[in-house]
Parts: C-alpha cells; sequence; structure tokens
C-alpha cells in the first residue's frame, strides 16, 4: 500500500511542473492557446496543484503532531518522535506512574526533556507506546500548567518477519487512568 502524503507530494509537484510549463508556454511562447478557454486552463491547473499541495502539507502536519503525542518505552529508556531519547531511570527515578505521566506531560508542554538527551541506543527495543489523542494544556487559576490527557497504551510487538507493530491494550481518559494503566502493565518496572 502506498504512502498518501507521498502520493499527494507527487502528484502536486507534477501538477505545479505542468502549471508552470503550460503558463510559460501560454504567456511568454503563445503556444497552446486555446481560443475559447484562455485563462481558465491555467487558472484551474494553479488552482489544483494549489489544492494538492495545501492537502500534502496539512497531512504532513497531522503526522507530525501525531508523532509528537507518543512516547515509546522499554525497560531502560524513554523515546519520543520530537525530543528524543532519554535514559528511563533519569526521568522517572522512583518507577512511579504518576511522576512519569506528570513528566511526560511538561515534556510535551515545552519539547524538552529538561536535560540533555541522550545517544540514540542500538538495542533500544520499545515494550509500550503511550498515545495521545487529545493533549491539552490549560492554566489554572493559580498560574499552575495542566496537561488533559487522552489516549491509549499499546503493547509495542514484532511480527514473525520482524516488523514492529502495536496493539492496544486499554484506552484511557485522562492522567489517573494513564498512570494506573502503566502501573497495572509494569510499563516502568
Amino acid at each position: 500500500m502506498r504512502n498518501p502524503s507521498k502520493v499527494n507530494l507527487i502528484i502536486g509537484l507534477l501538477l505545479l511542473v505542468a502549471a508552470i510549463v503550460y503558463t510559460v508556454c501560454y504567456t511568454v511562447l503563445h503556444l497552446y492557446v486555446i481560443d475559447h478557454w484562455r485563462n481558465i486552463l491555467v487558472v484551474g491547473l494553479w488552482a489544483l496543484a494549489a489544492v494538492v499541495l495545501a492537502a500534502w502539507f496539512a497531512q504532513r502536519s497531522l503526522e507530525r503532531e501525531e508523532l509528537i503525542r507518543r512516547y515509546y518505552l522499554s525497560r531502560d529508556w524513554i523515546y519520543n518522535h520530537e525530543i528524543g531519547y532519554a535514559p528511563l531511570s533519569q526521568v522517572v527515578p522512583d518507577a512511579d506512574a504518576y511522576e512519569f505521566v506528570t513528566f511526560a506531560a511538561d515534556a510535551l508542554v515545552e519539547m524538552s526533556y529538561g536535560f540533555e538527551v541522550a545517544e540514540t541506543p542500538d538495542d533500544f527495543e520499545p515494550d509500550f507506546m503511550v498515545s495521545t489523542t487529545r493533549f491539552d494544556v490549560r492554566q489554572t487559576g493559580d498560574g499552575a500548567v495542566v496537561a488533559q490527557w487522552k489516549g491509549a497504551l499499546h503493547r509495542v510487538v514484532r511480527d514473525q518477519d520482524g516488523n514492529r507493530g502495536t496493539y492496544e491494550i486499554a484506552p484511557f481518559e485522562n492522567a489517573a487512568e494513564l498512570a494506573q494503566l502503566l502501573e497495572e502493565n509494569e510499563a516502568l518496572e
């Protein structure tokens, strides 16, 4: 199955090239001028190219947003697409699920782990993935920043061919449910 994002990009770029070539031929060289259609074809090609490329940019933005909202956990490491790797013992020294949830929310708000990011470990094999379908940051009356979570805890598995995949263990509706799921599945131990 082809990646729809790449297909949109290729189609958009081809339409853009066609629009540029036709515009040059039409305006500069006065070739391919169709008396009854004139500017309609030029405007149509440019508009179509713009729409397809805009769809591609929107899709890429959503994909990036989805990747940012995922944490991969192994027994020793934590990984986020935007932030990078960090030793789990440095992030959550006591293997406390509530501490992890608070840390992860703060890291997503600041887009930083708050300390130097580690080099990518060669043997990183995540056991769990925390994916968030909603991550809202709100400020309370006393100025504290509170993150509202919603998403699911997933188990990361490999199939017979060695391809990595995930299956959902359970959804969560808030930070407390996520912490409880992490504890029940011993995700931080």
